[in-house]
């Protein structure tokens, strides 16, 4: 008989993982993972929901996409347990409302919705999402006992984003902790990440975005399915030393289908740990009776886990989020430090792909802990080694200047591709190195991220120029 393993409780269980810093590493405090898993449903009370499903019908990817992101929406509204309550919204220049205010979510009800969102709704204005987000939010002004929600799923550059991060911040400071939580989910190339992870990470929700069309159904349904059982609330670490730094933050609530990872770096002067990390950490939230919740946590060595890099994609997108909205220059600049420190490709550094060997690679890899790193071209194997600028894997800032162009006859598609990916992205990566059996020592494609300064131009302008006579 096979062996059967059950990976859940009948209780909330976390574990805090500690690294001291790498050596060389400029910032002194200690990295950390914090990971809170959701206990067995079926032995927790599950908060009730209000819904506010906000639907963007823009024409730059009409059909198959948001057909596809209704079928999802129609799922999760069958999955609406009959505490719930709900509403739709479908908008571009108008708005277009299944009812005015919430419903309970009784079978009839869903059917009429789902009839509703599987119709389409497809115009020719851009997209203001202002207008139903307001709506949305005073529409759940009277659900005050359940904890409430707005998904917001686009296709298109959304006007004044700033404008709408602004009502957030007010409706946030208006509501306090109780305030809705917003789920995004954005579909092609138009849409900026950046706003969306804003929307999601100060309001305690979570943010998706796809380039796939293939992929809209299967992501979102996922995102829908991990947000439906809601078991821990307002989430919070109580007692931090000082200087610590939270990713995500505030802490996003606890559900029944989706563990709560939270990163980011602590230490301080004084501790009971000493170097100001202390042995235990408590965590508190509410559950859904309303009772309080408390958990102790003890800290743990991580040991030779690559724990600063854990998370690194999350916090530079936070960050990277907070620089666009607040256009603080200084915080890109810290962006740019952390995305060449953890290898994490962003909007503010570009990756080279440069051939090279063994030694050479572990001489790099010392030069960087003593911040002596020289210019590429000391690493290159030999002068007709490839330099290799890979684009097109940053999400950008979205606009309509980031749809796709109508494809064209033989090679001229491939070729104006290529080119309007190395306009449109700052920032380019490469896959892991690689292995190739050569004489001349083991031989390796390593990734070096360098930001895009007109030092880093003028270095990459160096590197290309030993391989002119190879172009002749």
């Amino acid at each position: 008989m096979a062996p059967c393993y059950q990976v859940v409780t009948e209780d909330v269980f976390a574990a805090v993982l500690v690294q001291a810093p790498l050596i060389g590493d400029p910032d002194t405090r200690a990295s950390f993972a914090l990971s809170i898993a959701p206990p067995d449903p079926a032995h927790f009370s599950v908060f009730s929901r209000a819904v506010v499903f906000i639907l963007d019908s823009e024409t730059g990817l009409r059909g198959k996409p948001m057909e596809e992101a209704r079928k999802a929406v129609a799922a999760a509204l069958k999955r609406l347990q009959p505490h719930d309550s709900f509403a739709v919204v479908a908008f571009d220049y108008e708005l277009l409302l299944l009812a005015d205010e919430l419903e309970a979510a009784t079978p009839e009800a869903v059917r009429r919705a789902c009839k509703f969102v599987l119709q389409a709704h497809d115009w020719d204005q851009p997209t203001s999402v202002l207008t139903p987000l307001q709506l949305a939010f005073s529409m759940l002004r009277g659900h005050t006992a359940a904890l409430q929600q707005i998904v917001i799923i686009t296709d298109g550059p959304v006007r004044a984003e700033r404008r709408v991060c602004r009502f957030v911040q007010d409706a946030l400071a208006d509501w306090g902790p109780n305030a809705p939580r917003i789920f995004t989910f954005g579909i092609g190339p138009s849409v900026n990440l950046y706003f969306l992870t804003w929307l999601a990470a100060v309001t305690r929700g979570s943010s998706q975005v796809t380039r796939n069309p293939g992929s809209v159904r299967r992501r979102l349904d996922r995102m829908l399915q991990a947000v439906a059982q809601p078991l821990v609330t307002n989430i919070a670490i109580r007692d931090l030393p000082p200087g610590c730094e939270l990713y995500p933050y505030p802490i996003p609530d606890l559900y029944a289908a989706a563990p709560v990872v939270v990163t980011g770096k602590m230490g301080d002067d004084a501790g009971e740990g000493g170097g100001g990390v202390p042995l235990h950490v408590e965590l508190r939230g509410v559950l859904a009776s309303g009772a309080p919740w408390k958990f102790r946590a003890a800290l743990s060595d991580a040991g030779n886990l690559p724990l600063c890099s854990v998370g690194a994609r999350e916090q530079v997108d936070i960050l990277t989020a907070e620089a666009w909205l607040h256009g603080n220059k200084q915080l890109a600049h810290e962006v740019t430090a952390m995305s060449v420190s953890a290898s994490v490709v962003s909007e503010h550094t570009r990756m080279l792909l440069v051939d090279t060997t063994r030694p050479l690679l572990d001489q790099i890899h010392c030069d960087c802990l003593q911040s002596q790193l020289k210019p590429i071209h000391h690493y290159i194997h030999s002068p007709t080694a490839p330099v290799t600028m890979v684009p097109g894997l940053t999400a950008g800032f979205g606009g309509t200047a980031a749809r796709p162009a109508p494809a064209k006859p033989n090679g001229e598609a491939r070729g104006q591709q290529q080119r309007r990916h190395s306009r449109m992205n700052s920032c380019v990566s490469v896959g892991e190195w690689e292995d190739e059996d050569e004489d001349e020592g083991e031989r390796r494609h390593n990734r070096l991220l360098v930001p895009p300064s007109s030092l880093s131009q003028a270095i990459l302008g160096s590197v290309l120029s030993c391989y002119r006579p190879k172009f002749k």
